[in-house]
This record gives C-alpha cells, structure tokens and sequence, in this order.
C-alpha cells in the first residue's frame, strides 16, 4: 500500500454522469492487480474528510491509472469538477484481487453497471487465456459506452452486451447470457468472475455452482478507511470461511470466492 500525491492528466465524461479519470501515479500503478481499488481523496483540501473508494479499470505505461466513476453524490460530483494538472491525494492499491485462471483455462466475465471496471482491468491481464465478457445494464441511457474509452487506448475486449429493456444488445439480464455462454467452453477449464449489483452476482455464483465452475465475485460496498480498521465493510460470512463471522469488503475482498459468502443475508 502506497500514499502517493498523483497527478491528473484525464477527467472525460462519457455521459451526464459516467467520467473517466486518469492520474499519474507510477508507484501504484507498478504493483496494482486487478480487482484491487484505490482510496482517493476527491477535494483539493480536507473537505470532505473522508476518502472514497475506487476500482482499478486499467494501468498503462509511464505511471498512468485509470478509474471508471459515476456521479452519485457529493463527493463524486466533486471528483467531476477536477482539472487536468490539479492532485489529488491516492492511497492504494488495496484489497485483495482476483486470482487468474491457469493457463488453459477459459474466463467467463459477467458485469452488472458499472461493474464492468474491474472486469475491464483482469480482462486485459488474461493474455492469450480463452475469455467471453458479458456486460448488463438497465437501458441504453446507462450503458458505458464503450467506444468512448479511447483514453485508454489499446484493443478493448469484445463485449456482448444486454439492456433489461432491450434498448441495446441482448433482452434481459446480463445473467441470461451467462447461462447461456457457461454452455459453451468445457465444463471443467472455466472460471466465472462476476461484478455487479448483489442479486445478479449471486445469481451468477448459483449458476457456477450448478456447472461445477469456480466463482470469484467483486463487492461494492461504502468504504470509511479502506483499511480494515472501522469495520464498516463488514459482511456475512459463510461456514466455508472457516471461524470468521464476518469477513471485510476492504481487506479479505474485494474480491471472494463464492463460497465465501452468505449470499442469503448480503
């Protein structure tokens, strides 16, 4: 974990509330996983007092991270209203990352919203791994466009894509297309990775299980200190986590396996 005063280089909308950052932070940057988030103090002085979370959607050369972010509050719109060569204050990379397939194995990607930030950042790290990426979302309206992330450069991964209205892509959830395309890589050679609103990832986890497939899913939860230390992430954990209770979204996740967690009482 570093604190790191970073640069801003890119603060782009991409819709009337979907913005792309860019900072300059080498030293984060040389050691982040994907999966894992950044603690990101969004104004220029103290105020607000608490840092917010974000996920790791890319890392590029020369030091440059990239967070995906929705306006959906006070401090978010703050974030918005940041110039390129303004610094903000960053402390990561935090938490705990996905665990990559073997080399043989497929990778089935499943986002729910804005989920697919994440997802974005393991799918560039499976090299030559076999890989089908899925992103849901309620409307076209809200759907990332992703042919606005020209910032970040490099080949995005092809997406299918679904609209609970049909507006775009597929009709119906983004957990339709994951019934659908766990049928088309062998059984035994997958692992699901999935992020998103709690009903679709446990809906997802339920699916893995019944093709026998492993499942790593990210959390999103309101963060205090991204430490461990207020506890405030907390959530239920199951028997297969051994004596815990509870398990932290900000130190043992965000990112768990499936069996991990009483998806009954998240």
């Amino acid at each position: 974990m570093i604190e790191q005063e970073t640069e801003v280089f890119l603060n782009q909308a991409l819709g009337p509330s979907l913005f792309l950052m860019g900072l300059r932070a080498p030293e984060i940057s040389a050691i982040s996983r994907p999966g894992q988030f950044v603690m990101i103090r969004v104004g220029l002085s103290g105020d607000p007092l608490l840092r917010r979370p974000f996920a790791i959607c890319a890392v590029r050369d020369k030091g440059r991270l990239f967070i995906l972010y929705q306006v959906v509050g006070r401090g978010t719109s703050m974030l918005s209203r940041v110039r390129s060569g303004d610094r903000l204050s960053v402390v990561g990379p935090l938490g705990r990352g996905f665990v990559l397939p073997e080399k043989r194995q497929a990778a089935v990607l499943a986002a729910g919203g804005m989920g697919i930030a994440p997802l974005f950042f393991l799918a560039e790290r499976l090299d030559d791994r076999p890989r089908i990426f899925l992103a849901g979302f309620r409307s076209a309206g809200e759907a990332v466009p992703l042919d606005r992330l020209t910032a970040i450069g490099g080949p995005f991964p092809d997406i299918r894509v679904s609209t609970d209205d049909g507006s775009i892509g597929h009709h119906g959830f983004v957990t339709d297309m994951l019934r659908a395309a766990i049928h088309e890589i062998p059984q035994a050679g997958a692992v699901v990775y999935a992020c998103g609103p709690v009903p679709m990832m446990k809906e997802a986890a339920r699916l893995a299980k019944e093709k026998g497939m492993p499942c790593q899913v990210s959390l999103e939860t309101v963060m205090a200190c991204g430490l461990g230390l207020c506890q405030g992430c907390a959530v239920n954990a199951s028997e297969r986590a051994g004596k815990k209770a509870y398990l932290r979204v900000c130190v043992e996740g965000p990112v768990f396996f499936a069996e991990e967690l009483d998806w009954q009482r998240l």
